[in-house]
């Protein structure tokens, strides 16, 4: 009876893998900036002390072309052939595993402690439901953000009533917003802080 042939496995070079590409990045960085932007431009204006030293027009112009700015930043970013990426970033976002949807416990497990296979690669999946849980809140909290932000621009066109209503929630979208970004900043330094110490001491075989 002849060997059965033997079967050879495919090594794959280990190197360092890349999460996200250059342009990924650069818009990344570019709307984190709009965000403290916006954010301390929107709390000087909000903060009587603080407004009272600094000059209140220009701020407040800051404040607007910045938000504008962002708006237009990241509509472009998403059209086109150079948004292939960020598309494909927002759909595998908003699209999870199957097989972390197998329970509440599974979902949450899972999701904040470990990456689960991605069911179209055979590379981890890059993110999990603390960064999906964010973008989807901060995806809907800027576009309320935008949407008030031109009602209070326009108050001659707009009933005082929902004018009245556009501040309160203005404002109200500005302390949910801050309040994640100081947690996504939080986290994230944690992780760096933990991967820089997991380098610095790498486990004996």
């Amino acid at each position: 009876m002849p060997p059965s042939p033997e079967r050879h496995e495919t090594i794959r070079p280990v190197g360092k893998a890349v999460r996200f590409a250059a342009f990924e990045k650069l818009i990344h960085w570019v709307i984190a900036v709009a965000m403290l932007t916006l954010l301390a431009t929107g709390l000087i204006l909000w903060v009587p002390a603080l407004s009272a030293h600094l000059p209140r027009p220009l701020i407040n112009r800051i404040h607007i072309d910045t938000g504008i700015t962002a708006t237009i930043v990241m509509i472009l970013s998403l059209i086109g052939p150079w948004g292939r990426t960020l598309r494909k970033d927002l759909h595998e976002l908003m699209i999870a595993p199957v097989d972390q949807l197998n329970s509440w416990t599974g979902v949450i497990g899972d999701w904040l402690h470990r990456a689960a296979p991605s069911p179209e690669s055979d590379r981890p999946e890059r993110f999990n439901v603390g960064q999906r849980l964010f973008t989807a809140a901060m995806g809907a909290l800027a576009i309320l953000a935008v949407l008030t932000g031109f009602a209070l621009r326009t108050p001659g066109r707009i009933p005082l009533s929902i004018q009245g209503g556009a501040e309160f929630t203005h404002e109200l979208v500005f302390f949910i917003i801050f309040v994640l970004v100081i947690g996504h900043i939080t986290k994230a330094l944690m992780s760096l802080r933990r991967d820089q110490c997991t380098k610095g001491n790498p486990r004996q075989p």
